[in-house]
């Protein structure tokens, strides 16, 4: 279970999870806002669901990352939440191609957009890439490699660390 939370207001609070359907077959990604004091508030909502499984939801400002099938391979897949904190029109996709990509996180930067990280294996073995998203969660350039070695590089985390 993975949180969201934004000061202003505790009714912007959010528990992201992935549930298993056994009615569909595939886990989806649903949230709940939280009440005062901290209580779901019953109105749970679908924020992704395919056919597939989707994995390990991560939370960031007002962006939602997961894992899960994709055109070509396993791919990472986002959705900005708008400022009023409801769903935005689609998600994104954010990596995909040839190989598996698992396991995301994110970090906002203050000063606006995103970092998404996650494994990737390629030629072999498991490497940590990233992509920049803007302030809307549109991906900016290409995914990038930030640890490459021999062996495997799993399950990265990201915070943003101020100056």
């Amino acid at each position: 279970m993975l949180r969201f939370f934004n000061q202003r207001a505790l009714q912007r609070l959010l528990v992201i999870v992935s549930l298993w359907g056994l009615a569909v077959g595939a886990l989806s990604v649903k949230a709940d806002r939280l009440a005062a004091p901290p209580a779901p508030l019953g109105q749970e909502f679908v924020i992704a669901q395919q056919t597939g499984d989707l994995y390990r939801p991560a939370v960031a400002g007002r962006m939602i990352v997961w894992y899960g099938p994709g055109p070509t391979g396993a791919g990472i897949f986002g959705l900005a939440l708008n400022a009023d904190g409801s769903l935005g029109d689609k998600s994104i996709l954010i990596a995909n191609g040839p190989g598996s990509r698992a396991v995301p996180s994110i970090a906002a930067n203050p000063d606006g957009g995103y970092l998404v990280v996650w494994h990737e294996r390629r030629n072999g073995s498991n490497d940590i890439y990233a992509r920049y998203l803007d302030t809307n969660g549109q991906p900016q350039g290409e995914a990038f490699a930030v640890a490459a070695a021999a062996g495997d590089q799993l399950r990265p985390a990201i915070a943003y660390v101020p100056a």
